[in-house]
Parts: structure tokens; sequence; C-alpha cells
């Protein structure tokens, strides 16, 4: 197997060639992504969309307050959502939400 091959079947698979990990996941109709909107006290953090009625919402503020956990490498694996980010007392960890 080419080098190439092996990273596009990882689920932490690189998207670009600016080196960005994948930002997104869709679970039944609802994306998961990393959102910061800037000034409102949260920094980038995980969100959802419900792709049926076009409503969003912060699902997890990981590192609480205008501090950013940087979610990425989101990997749907049945009902749970996997993803990195950071958090102050631990740095970074893998998470995951049941959804």
């Amino acid at each position: 197997m080419r080098k190439n091959e092996k990273q596009a079947r990882s689920p932490f698979f690189k998207t670009n060639s600016q080196d960005s990990y994948r930002r997104d996941g869709i679970i039944e109709n609802v994306l998961y992504f990393r959102h910061n909107t800037y000034g409102d006290g949260i920094g980038n953090e995980v969100w959802r969309i419900d792709l049926e009625n076009n409503l969003t919402s912060l699902l997890h503020d990981v590192y609480p307050g205008e501090g950013d956990s940087n979610p990425t490498g989101f990997v749907v694996y049945k009902d749970k959502l996997f993803f990195g980010a950071y958090e102050l007392a631990f740095g970074a960890e893998i998470w995951y939400i049941t959804v």
C-alpha cells in the first residue's frame, strides 16, 4: 500500500494541501463541526446543525470561556462522535460524545 492510500483510509486523514485535518462529521442528518462565534465568550468549540430544519447550536464547550478547544479529526462510529480537543486541565485528548 502506498503512503497516500494509507492516509486516505485513516479517520484522521488530511483533507487538503494545507495540512488541515477533517473538521466535521455527519450522523443522521446532523452535521457536527468546529466553529468560533467571536466576541461571545466561546472559543473554537463543537457545534451542530440539523440539516433538515437548519437549526444550529453549541453541542459542547470543551474549554469553557473564551479559550479554544480546537476540536478536530471528527470520526463517527455508531452513535458516537469522536474528536481530538484541548482542555486546560489535561491538554490535548480524544473526546467522544454520544449523539
